[in-house]
Parts: structure tokens; sequence; C-alpha cells
């Protein structure tokens, strides 16, 4: 997803109290725009402060002392803060997972600092067994908030887990430090500096990994010229050495990661046809230990229809056919599956065809559409079963926003999923969000059957409550 910014004026005058800023969030596949987003250039003589960080936008507003956070992929404001103090703003991520485990992130962001990217991460454990959430630190006394917490990260760092280990990728800390890699144990002790990195080394958070190396695409600045070159670097995982695998000729700069498939890295690229006054997206596959991209197996996508990566696997949305087109670059198998009977399902309005798909697992695609009354502004999602091709509603959604609930994470036939949130406005008014953790097998959760096992946390004690 590609966010476009630009301010709108007003008439030939500078700085109308009119004038809007419209963030544009466009398909990097098919380069149709998903959501715009308008907000006002200034209120009350003061400027809008805004932030974009993927396709997240941070807003703060001098004049009415707010901030406030919205998806820009739907335009929904997921967080206000009426009266901004240092109360930070709470996001998960999924770092690992075991058999009877997962480790995940909960980034606390300080919104009087937003603009310096400067954020704490709380690492926790959620043990499947216990069905409990503690704190990733060993230290009974531990208060979880100082520097000689396992659990407390400083900086702006990307955490991911192989190998059995923990890893950050970024600055570890409050200042412009070059960038490097530590990795740690599980539990979060031992952390150690792998590889220092030079500080003209820019690099790409979307990497890869085999558990014995690490694929990140950096950009090398020339600090004359601020020029950057494109190369893949692979850092071993035990050691911390690092090589180049590739440097990206200057027709490939313009590449984003995709996905993977195999021992091949997939980097997409949009081209324009003149003959069609089109765009194509063109998937092209780089071989990591050869270094070479290998250009006789490429694929190339019509921008028209949907595109994505999953598993290794091409899915398409063929909206003409109104199928879904599964292609395996490694076998070179194909297949179609049709998604038509959804418009006919009983009990429904007529929906509009530029539907959304998403892979839910190897054998099933969910489908998500909007009605074509604009009035209905409720996101329906749908299950296609893959080998016998039956299309049933999915259910499960949460009060607090009605968006479907997602799989964070998955062990066996256990799904790690967040239930709902809670919202509570406190004495100063300040608005808290209390996810609602907890497990669902698979078979429920395609069933969409409710039948959850709470997870209780020591950070959201009262969130079952």
């Amino acid at each position: 997803m590609i966010v476009k910014t630009f301010t709108e004026p007003e008439g030939d005058s500078l700085y109308s109290e009119n004038d809007q800023q419209i963030f544009s969030c466009i398909n990097a596949d098919s380069g149709q725009c998903v959501k715009e987003t308008v907000l006002p250039f200034r209120t009350n003589e003061q400027f809008l402060q805004t932030l974009v960080n993927g396709t997240t936008l941070y807003a703060f507003s001098p004049a009415e002392n707010t901030f406030t956070v919205r998806e820009l992929t739907t335009g929904e404001e997921i967080q206000r803060v009426e009266s901004v103090t240092e109360r930070p703003v709470q996001y998960g991520q999924l770092l690992y997972a075991s058999d009877n485990r997962v480790i995940f992130s909960e980034e606390y962001e300080d919104a009087a600092e937003q603009a310096q990217l400067y954020f704490w991460l709380d690492l926790s454990d959620i043990d499947y067994t216990s069905h409990h959430q503690v704190y990733l630190c060993a230290r009974p006394e531990c208060t979880h908030d100082t520097d000689d917490c396992t659990s407390v990260i400083r900086g702006n760092i990307y955490v991911f887990a192989a190998n059995n280990q923990l890893y950050l990728l970024g600055t570890v800390d409050e200042n412009s430090s070059p960038p490097a890699l530590i990795s740690s144990a599980l539990d979060g002790s031992g952390r150690r500096t792998l590889t220092q990195f030079p500080s003209n080394y820019q690099f790409d958070p979307r990497i890869y990994t085999d558990d014995t190396a690490l694929y990140i695409l950096m950009d090398i600045v020339e600090s004359q010229t601020a020029q950057a070159q494109r190369q893949l670097v692979r850092v071993n995982l035990t050691s911390g050495a690092y090589d180049t695998v590739c440097t990206f000729p200057p027709e490939y700069t313009m590449l984003y990661p995709a996905g993977a498939a195999g021992r091949r890295l997939i980097f997409a690229q949009l081209q324009y046809d003149s003959g069609a006054e089109d765009y194509t997206t063109v998937y092209h596959f780089l071989d990591v230990d050869t270094g070479s991209f290998v250009e006789e197996e490429k694929l190339a996508v019509d921008i028209q229809n949907g595109s994505f990566w999953e598993g290794g696997k091409l899915y398409e949305i063929l909206y003409e056919e109104e199928t879904i087109r599964i292609t395996d670059p490694v076998t070179g198998s194909e297949s179609t599956h049709s998604y038509a009977q959804v418009y006919q399902i009983p009990g429904y309005p007529a929906f509009k065809h530029d539907i959304g798909a998403f892979a839910v697992d190897e054998g099933c695609v969910g489908l998500s559409l909007r009605a074509e009354d604009s009035s209905d502004e409720k996101n329906y999602v749908f299950h296609l079963d893959l080998n016998s091709g039956e299309i049933t509603p999915f259910t499960l959604f949460k009060t607090f926003k009605p968006q479907p609930i997602t799989v964070m994470a998955k062990q066996k036939d256990i799904l790690l999923v967040t239930v709902d949130y809670i919202e509570a406005v406190g004495d100063d008014m300040m608005h808290t969000y209390t996810p609602k953790y907890a497990l669902i097998t698979e078979e429920n959760y395609k069933a969409s059957a409710a039948e959850y096992t709470p997870i209780e946390s020591y950070f959201y004690p009262n969130a079952w409550a």
C-alpha cells in the first residue's frame, strides 16, 4: 500500500483557513485509490501537524489540543486523545509462535514525541497452556519500565524471531546512532550486538530469513551526492557477518518486496504499457543463492486485477471472470475458483463488485465486500472453500469497531485472536482501549462459532471482568 499526501488550496490564496490535506491510500498492485482521508490544513491560524508511518496517520492539532491516530486504508479514527499528555498509545505485533506459547509486542508511543518516532516496546509471553499473558521478564520485583528489564526496549526498532532467538534491528536507543542487529534468547536475556551497520545504511523493515541468515533490503546513501544504491544484504544470524547478495541495477531500483517462494525473494514493479495505455504489475524473482534475477520466471499481472502473495503462491482476483486464480511459481501449478455465488446469497444486500480477498489458510480464501448502498458501512466477510467451492458467511466481528476478528497466531488447530476492545474514558477525559485476547479452535473459527478461551493478562487484568 502506498500513501500519497498533498495539499489542496482554496483559490489562489496562500494558507487559507479552508485549505485541505488529502491522504490517498493507493493499492501498490492495482494502482487504484483505496481510500482518501481529508483533514484541514490548519485550524484557528495553527497548522495541523501530521506524520504518516506505513498506512497509519498521526495528527496533532495545537488549536484543539488533540492527538488522533487514523488507519488510512479505511479512513477510520483508531485513537483520539482530547487533552494531549504523556499517556501512551498501544499497538500489538506478533513476534514468535511455538507449540505452547507466543511472544508478542505492544508498542507504547509517546504522543508528545511522536515526530521523533520514539517508542517503547514491551515484549510479552502468552502461554497456550495456562492461558495467561505475562511480561517477558523473569524478575518478580521488576516494574517493567526501566532499561534493565528484558521486556522493555527503547528506540526506533523492528523486532522478529528466528532460529529460536529474538532479534532487534534498527536504532536501539534514543539517539541517531547507526542501525544495529541485536540478538537475545526468547526470554529476552543474553542480549548482545551481532552487527553494527555503517551510518549510511538505511533498511527496509520487510525482511526475510531462512533461520540461518537474515536478508535485508538496504539503501546505501552516498554522503556527498545523497543518492542511494539499493542492495540485498545477507546477515549470518550466528556470527553477525554480512555480505552483499545483489546490487540492484538501475532498472530495478523501484522494486518493492512482495513475498518469498522457496529460495527466491519476490519483488513487485509497476510497468507502463504505452500500447495498452495501462499499467502492469510485474513480479521478479531473485535467487538468494546466486544473487541474480531469474527473468524467465517473472510474472506479469494485469493491474485491473487485484493480487497478493501468501505462502509462496500468487493470488489474483479476476474481477471480470469473478474468480480467484492461484499460481505456484515453484511447481508451475495453477487453479481457479469462482466466487460468483457470493452475489446471490439470500438475506444479504447487493454488493459492489470491487471485492477484497485474503488467504485464511491453504484451503480457504476470505472475501471482503461492501454494500452498494453507501449508507451501509458494514464490511461483509465470506469464506470460500477452495476444495468444495462452498461460500459461507463469516460472522465473528468486534463490537468496538465492526471489523472481522482476524487471526494473530496459529499453532496446530489453536488460533490466537483479539475478540474485542473495551473503551473507557477517565476523569481526565483520556480514552483507553483494552484488548480482549482469546484462543479459539480453527474449526470453531471457520464455522463462526464464538467459543473462546479467555487469555488472562497482567497488562489488562479487567479485560474479561
